[in-house]
Protein backbone atom coordinates (compact mmCIF):
# COMPACT_ATOMS: atom_id res chain seq x y z
CA UNK A 1 0.00 0.00 0.00
CA UNK A 2 1.65 3.34 -1.26
CA UNK A 3 1.01 6.42 1.13
CA UNK A 4 0.76 10.24 -0.83
CA UNK A 5 3.22 12.38 0.80
CA UNK A 6 1.89 16.08 2.17
CA UNK A 7 2.75 18.00 -0.91
CA UNK A 8 1.01 15.76 -2.92
CA UNK A 9 -2.09 15.74 -0.83
CA UNK A 10 -1.81 19.23 -1.05
CA UNK A 11 -1.68 19.13 -4.67
CA UNK A 12 -4.58 16.96 -5.33
CA UNK A 13 -6.97 18.82 -3.32
CA UNK A 14 -6.06 22.61 -4.88
CA UNK A 15 -6.86 20.28 -8.20
CA UNK A 16 -9.49 19.22 -6.81
CA UNK A 17 -11.08 22.53 -5.32
CA UNK A 18 -9.94 24.94 -7.86
CA UNK A 19 -13.13 26.60 -8.54
CA UNK A 20 -13.86 27.01 -4.91
CA UNK A 21 -9.90 28.52 -4.47
CA UNK A 22 -10.45 31.08 -7.18
CA UNK A 23 -13.48 32.33 -5.92
CA UNK A 24 -12.44 32.66 -2.29
CA UNK A 25 -8.89 34.43 -4.13
CA UNK A 26 -11.27 37.07 -5.71
CA UNK A 27 -13.36 37.92 -2.92
CA UNK A 28 -10.74 38.34 -0.97
CA UNK A 29 -9.01 40.42 -3.59
CA UNK A 30 -12.14 42.61 -3.47
CA UNK A 31 -12.34 43.08 -0.34
CA UNK A 32 -8.41 44.37 -0.17
CA UNK A 33 -9.17 46.49 -2.94
CA UNK A 34 -12.60 48.53 -1.60
CA UNK A 35 -13.20 49.05 -4.73
CA UNK A 36 -16.69 47.56 -5.59
CA UNK A 37 -19.80 48.08 -4.02
CA UNK A 38 -22.01 46.21 -2.48
CA UNK A 39 -24.43 45.59 -5.40
CA UNK A 40 -21.05 44.28 -7.50
CA UNK A 41 -19.86 42.17 -4.68
CA UNK A 42 -23.07 40.39 -4.24
CA UNK A 43 -23.23 38.28 -7.49
CA UNK A 44 -19.34 37.13 -6.59
CA UNK A 45 -21.38 36.91 -2.89
CA UNK A 46 -23.71 34.49 -3.83
CA UNK A 47 -21.17 32.60 -6.30
CA UNK A 48 -18.79 31.74 -3.33
CA UNK A 49 -22.24 30.56 -1.30
CA UNK A 50 -22.72 28.36 -3.62
CA UNK A 51 -19.41 27.04 -4.30
CA UNK A 52 -18.44 26.57 -0.62
CA UNK A 53 -22.60 24.58 -0.42
CA UNK A 54 -20.87 22.73 -2.92
CA UNK A 55 -17.55 21.94 -1.26
CA UNK A 56 -19.90 21.14 1.94
CA UNK A 57 -21.26 18.25 0.43
CA UNK A 58 -18.36 16.71 -1.47
CA UNK A 59 -16.33 16.89 2.15
CA UNK A 60 -19.45 15.43 3.59
CA UNK A 61 -19.28 12.47 0.64
CA UNK A 62 -16.13 12.01 1.27
CA UNK A 63 -15.87 11.39 4.76
CA UNK A 64 -18.54 8.75 4.15
CA UNK A 65 -16.24 6.93 1.71
CA UNK A 66 -13.29 7.36 3.94
CA UNK A 67 -15.07 6.15 6.54
CA UNK A 68 -16.56 2.99 4.82
CA UNK A 69 -13.54 2.18 3.55
CA UNK A 70 -12.04 2.50 7.09
CA UNK A 71 -14.52 -0.30 8.40
CA UNK A 72 -13.94 -2.21 5.28
CA UNK A 73 -10.34 -2.57 5.72
CA UNK A 74 -10.86 -2.99 9.53
CA UNK A 75 -13.31 -5.84 8.67
CA UNK A 76 -10.86 -7.28 5.94
CA UNK A 77 -8.18 -7.21 8.90
CA UNK A 78 -10.23 -8.96 11.58
CA UNK A 79 -11.41 -11.73 9.26
CA UNK A 80 -7.67 -11.89 7.96
CA UNK A 81 -6.36 -12.48 11.64
CA UNK A 82 -9.40 -14.94 12.19
CA UNK A 83 -8.37 -17.29 9.47
CA UNK A 84 -4.88 -16.88 10.63
CA UNK A 85 -5.83 -18.45 14.26
CA UNK A 86 -7.95 -21.23 12.89
CA UNK A 87 -4.61 -22.20 10.50
CA UNK A 88 -2.87 -22.45 13.81
CA UNK A 89 -5.56 -23.83 15.65
CA UNK A 90 -5.66 -27.09 13.10
CA UNK A 91 -1.87 -26.98 12.77
CA UNK A 92 -1.43 -27.62 16.51
CA UNK A 93 -4.65 -30.57 16.12
CA UNK A 94 -2.52 -31.57 13.61
CA UNK A 95 0.60 -31.78 15.59
CA UNK A 96 -1.17 -33.10 18.62
CA UNK A 97 -2.38 -35.75 16.32
CA UNK A 98 0.80 -37.12 14.88
CA UNK A 99 2.66 -37.25 18.43
CA UNK A 100 -0.40 -38.97 19.88
CA UNK A 101 -0.18 -42.07 17.07
CA UNK A 102 3.56 -41.79 17.52
CA UNK A 103 3.15 -42.37 21.33
CA UNK A 104 0.20 -44.20 21.76
CA UNK A 105 0.38 -46.38 18.80
CA UNK A 106 4.28 -47.60 19.93
CA UNK A 107 3.11 -49.94 22.58
CA UNK A 108 0.75 -52.23 21.23
CA UNK A 109 2.50 -52.02 17.56
CA UNK A 110 5.82 -53.23 19.50
CA UNK A 111 3.97 -55.77 21.63
CA UNK A 112 2.29 -57.77 17.80
CA UNK A 113 5.91 -56.82 16.25
CA UNK A 114 7.16 -59.11 18.92
CA UNK A 115 4.28 -61.66 18.50
CA UNK A 116 4.58 -62.18 14.76
CA UNK A 117 8.34 -62.48 15.06
CA UNK A 118 8.20 -65.09 17.64
CA UNK A 119 5.86 -67.20 15.83
CA UNK A 120 7.96 -66.77 12.48
CA UNK A 121 11.27 -67.64 14.24
CA UNK A 122 9.71 -70.75 15.87
CA UNK A 123 10.36 -69.43 19.59
CA UNK A 124 6.09 -69.91 20.16
CA UNK A 125 3.44 -72.53 18.51
CA UNK A 126 1.17 -70.61 16.64
CA UNK A 127 -1.63 -71.24 20.03
CA UNK A 128 -4.79 -69.71 20.62
CA UNK A 129 -3.62 -68.03 23.75
CA UNK A 130 -0.58 -65.86 21.27
CA UNK A 131 -3.27 -65.22 18.24
CA UNK A 132 -5.95 -63.59 21.19
CA UNK A 133 -2.83 -61.54 22.08
CA UNK A 134 -1.85 -60.50 18.83
CA UNK A 135 -6.12 -59.79 17.81
CA UNK A 136 -6.50 -57.65 21.36
CA UNK A 137 -3.39 -55.10 20.18
CA UNK A 138 -4.39 -54.99 16.57
CA UNK A 139 -7.99 -54.60 17.93
CA UNK A 140 -6.81 -52.11 20.66
CA UNK A 141 -4.87 -49.96 17.86
CA UNK A 142 -8.24 -49.93 15.88
CA UNK A 143 -10.12 -48.29 18.73
CA UNK A 144 -7.48 -46.04 19.31
CA UNK A 145 -7.21 -45.03 15.89
CA UNK A 146 -10.67 -44.82 15.27
CA UNK A 147 -10.91 -42.53 18.57
CA UNK A 148 -8.21 -40.27 17.81
CA UNK A 149 -10.02 -39.15 14.34
CA UNK A 150 -12.95 -38.83 16.08
CA UNK A 151 -11.67 -36.71 18.45
CA UNK A 152 -9.66 -34.61 16.09
CA UNK A 153 -12.65 -33.90 13.53
CA UNK A 154 -14.73 -32.64 16.74
CA UNK A 155 -12.21 -30.22 17.92
CA UNK A 156 -11.21 -29.08 14.34
CA UNK A 157 -15.24 -28.26 14.21
CA UNK A 158 -15.14 -30.95 11.16
CA UNK A 159 -17.80 -33.26 12.25
CA UNK A 160 -21.76 -32.68 11.37
CA UNK A 161 -23.99 -32.48 13.59
CA UNK A 162 -27.76 -33.71 12.73
CA UNK A 163 -30.14 -32.29 15.44
CA UNK A 164 -33.38 -33.30 15.49
CA UNK A 165 -36.40 -32.75 18.42
CA UNK A 166 -35.49 -35.86 21.04
CA UNK A 167 -38.26 -36.26 23.61
CA UNK A 168 -35.50 -36.99 26.71
CA UNK A 169 -37.81 -38.92 29.26
CA UNK A 170 -38.13 -42.08 25.82
CA UNK A 171 -34.29 -41.25 25.33
CA UNK A 172 -33.20 -41.54 28.39
CA UNK A 173 -35.72 -45.03 29.72
CA UNK A 174 -34.49 -46.09 26.10
CA UNK A 175 -30.60 -46.02 27.51
CA UNK A 176 -31.49 -47.49 30.55
CA UNK A 177 -33.19 -50.84 28.68
CA UNK A 178 -30.49 -51.20 26.49
CA UNK A 179 -28.11 -51.39 29.27
CA UNK A 180 -29.46 -53.25 31.87
CA UNK A 181 -28.99 -56.44 30.30
CA UNK A 182 -25.47 -55.74 30.46
CA UNK A 183 -25.34 -54.22 33.97
CA UNK A 184 -27.45 -57.70 35.11
CA UNK A 185 -24.38 -59.95 33.61
CA UNK A 186 -21.61 -58.27 35.81
CA UNK A 187 -23.57 -58.63 38.75
CA UNK A 188 -24.55 -54.50 39.25
CA UNK A 189 -27.61 -52.88 39.97
CA UNK A 190 -29.03 -50.04 37.30
CA UNK A 191 -31.21 -47.81 39.10
CA UNK A 192 -32.85 -45.05 37.43
CA UNK A 193 -33.76 -42.37 40.55
CA UNK A 194 -37.19 -40.07 39.94
CA UNK A 195 -37.46 -36.46 38.99
CA UNK A 196 -37.92 -34.58 42.07
CA UNK A 197 -41.61 -32.51 41.95
CA UNK A 198 -42.82 -30.10 41.33
CA UNK A 199 -40.01 -29.73 38.35
CA UNK A 200 -43.07 -29.57 35.68
CA UNK A 201 -46.23 -30.69 35.14
CA UNK A 202 -47.23 -33.88 33.93
CA UNK A 203 -48.67 -33.41 30.63
CA UNK A 204 -45.32 -31.33 30.40
CA UNK A 205 -42.45 -33.19 28.11
CA UNK A 206 -38.78 -32.10 27.76
CA UNK A 207 -37.34 -32.18 24.80
CA UNK A 208 -33.74 -30.80 23.61
CA UNK A 209 -32.50 -30.23 20.16
CA UNK A 210 -29.67 -32.56 19.46
CA UNK A 211 -27.78 -35.19 17.29
CA UNK A 212 -29.14 -38.58 18.93
CA UNK A 213 -26.27 -40.59 17.59
CA UNK A 214 -24.01 -38.42 19.23
CA UNK A 215 -25.90 -38.28 22.48
CA UNK A 216 -26.21 -41.91 22.32
CA UNK A 217 -21.79 -42.15 22.03
CA UNK A 218 -22.06 -39.88 25.49
CA UNK A 219 -24.31 -42.50 27.04
CA UNK A 220 -22.16 -45.52 25.66
CA UNK A 221 -19.23 -43.91 27.16
CA UNK A 222 -20.32 -42.91 30.58
CA UNK A 223 -22.24 -45.55 31.51
CA UNK A 224 -19.31 -48.03 29.55
CA UNK A 225 -16.97 -46.42 32.05
CA UNK A 226 -19.10 -46.40 35.06
CA UNK A 227 -19.27 -50.88 33.97
CA UNK A 228 -15.32 -50.74 33.63
CA UNK A 229 -14.87 -49.47 37.61
CA UNK A 230 -17.95 -50.66 39.71
CA UNK A 231 -17.34 -54.28 40.20
CA UNK A 232 -19.90 -57.09 41.00
CA UNK A 233 -22.58 -56.13 43.52
CA UNK A 234 -22.33 -52.66 43.14
CA UNK A 235 -24.92 -50.13 41.81
CA UNK A 236 -25.10 -47.40 38.84
CA UNK A 237 -27.63 -44.91 38.95
CA UNK A 238 -29.23 -42.40 36.50
CA UNK A 239 -31.24 -39.09 37.17
CA UNK A 240 -32.41 -37.02 34.56
CA UNK A 241 -34.21 -33.92 35.34
CA UNK A 242 -35.28 -30.74 33.63
CA UNK A 243 -33.72 -27.46 35.34
CA UNK A 244 -36.51 -24.04 34.23
CA UNK A 245 -34.54 -20.99 34.27
CA UNK A 246 -36.43 -19.58 36.68
CA UNK A 247 -39.78 -21.14 38.37
CA UNK A 248 -42.33 -21.64 36.18
CA UNK A 249 -39.98 -21.01 33.20
CA UNK A 250 -40.67 -23.64 30.15
CA UNK A 251 -37.16 -22.92 29.05
CA UNK A 252 -34.00 -24.28 31.24
CA UNK A 253 -31.54 -27.12 31.14
CA UNK A 254 -31.67 -30.70 31.00
CA UNK A 255 -29.66 -32.38 33.95
CA UNK A 256 -27.97 -35.67 33.82
CA UNK A 257 -26.26 -37.07 36.01
CA UNK A 258 -24.63 -40.84 36.42
CA UNK A 259 -23.08 -42.10 39.68
CA UNK A 260 -21.74 -45.65 40.59
CA UNK A 261 -20.66 -47.15 43.26
CA UNK A 262 -16.67 -47.88 41.74
CA UNK A 263 -13.17 -47.18 42.89
CA UNK A 264 -13.19 -43.20 42.51
CA UNK A 265 -10.83 -41.16 41.81
CA UNK A 266 -8.42 -38.92 43.37
CA UNK A 267 -9.03 -35.63 44.25
CA UNK A 268 -5.81 -34.28 42.47
CA UNK A 269 -6.62 -36.51 39.29
CA UNK A 270 -10.13 -35.38 38.62
CA UNK A 271 -9.51 -32.00 36.92
CA UNK A 272 -7.89 -33.94 34.41
CA UNK A 273 -10.53 -36.55 33.42
CA UNK A 274 -11.38 -34.77 30.32
CA UNK A 275 -7.90 -34.46 29.00
CA UNK A 276 -7.36 -36.80 25.99
CA UNK A 277 -5.09 -40.09 27.51
CA UNK A 278 -5.57 -39.36 30.87
CA UNK A 279 -5.83 -42.71 32.97
CA UNK A 280 -6.03 -42.59 37.05
CA UNK A 281 -3.60 -44.55 39.32
CA UNK A 282 -6.91 -46.59 40.16
CA UNK A 283 -7.18 -47.60 36.07
CA UNK A 284 -4.25 -49.60 35.88
CA UNK A 285 -4.91 -52.73 34.44
CA UNK A 286 -8.36 -52.02 33.29
CA UNK A 287 -8.77 -51.36 29.31
CA UNK A 288 -8.74 -48.09 27.69
CA UNK A 289 -7.72 -45.53 25.54
CA UNK A 290 -8.17 -42.75 27.89
CA UNK A 291 -10.25 -40.96 24.94
CA UNK A 292 -13.98 -41.36 26.19
CA UNK A 293 -14.35 -38.78 28.20
CA UNK A 294 -12.70 -36.31 26.18
CA UNK A 295 -14.67 -37.16 23.34
CA UNK A 296 -17.77 -37.28 25.60
CA UNK A 297 -16.92 -33.62 26.72
CA UNK A 298 -16.88 -32.48 23.26
CA UNK A 299 -19.93 -33.50 22.35
CA UNK A 300 -21.37 -32.42 25.31
CA UNK A 301 -19.41 -29.07 24.12
CA UNK A 302 -21.26 -28.87 20.92
CA UNK A 303 -24.43 -29.20 22.20
CA UNK A 304 -24.42 -25.68 24.41
CA UNK A 305 -23.85 -27.70 27.78
CA UNK A 306 -21.19 -28.19 30.57
CA UNK A 307 -20.35 -31.26 31.94
CA UNK A 308 -18.41 -32.01 35.02
CA UNK A 309 -17.63 -34.91 37.83
CA UNK A 310 -17.11 -35.53 41.78
CA UNK A 311 -15.65 -38.21 43.50
CA UNK A 312 -14.53 -40.15 46.37
CA UNK A 313 -11.86 -42.61 46.31
CA UNK A 314 -13.56 -46.33 47.23
CA UNK A 315 -17.11 -44.60 47.39
CA UNK A 316 -17.68 -43.71 44.00
CA UNK A 317 -18.17 -41.01 41.03
CA UNK A 318 -20.24 -39.03 39.52
CA UNK A 319 -20.55 -37.23 36.37
CA UNK A 320 -23.05 -35.13 35.50
CA UNK A 321 -23.91 -32.88 32.34
CA UNK A 322 -26.55 -29.79 31.49
CA UNK A 323 -27.76 -29.27 28.02
CA UNK A 324 -29.92 -26.87 27.12
CA UNK A 325 -33.76 -27.77 27.07
CA UNK A 326 -37.55 -26.56 27.03
CA UNK A 327 -41.01 -28.01 27.85
CA UNK A 328 -43.84 -28.79 25.01
CA UNK A 329 -47.77 -29.34 25.97
CA UNK A 330 -48.53 -33.32 25.18
CA UNK A 331 -51.59 -31.79 24.14
CA UNK A 332 -50.09 -29.95 21.28
CA UNK A 333 -46.93 -31.22 20.92
CA UNK A 334 -45.59 -27.83 19.44
CA UNK A 335 -42.11 -26.61 20.41
CA UNK A 336 -41.89 -22.83 21.35
CA UNK A 337 -38.59 -22.15 20.06
CA UNK A 338 -35.73 -24.21 18.49
CA UNK A 339 -32.49 -24.73 20.70
CA UNK A 340 -29.74 -25.44 18.80
CA UNK A 341 -26.45 -25.56 20.87
CA UNK A 342 -24.15 -26.16 18.69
Amino acid sequence: MSFLSHKDRDSNYRRLFAEELRLAEAAKQAAVDQSLSLEQLYPQHQELAAQYEKLLRTTIKLSRISDIQGKTLKEQEQEIQTAHENLKHLEKLRQQLIADISHELGTPMVAVQGYVKALLDGVIQPEDKYLRLIYDRVLKVNHLIKDLFLLSTYQANRNHFDHQQIDIDHFVSSVAEKYAPECERGGIVLEMEAEEEPLRPKDEVMIVWADPVRLDQVFENLIQNALKYTGAGGTIRLRSEFQPKYEGARLGHWFFKITDTGIGIDDDEASFVFDRFFRSKQAKGIPGTGLGLAITKEIIQKHGGEIGVTSKPGEGTTFFFLIPAELINTCDGKSRSKILGG
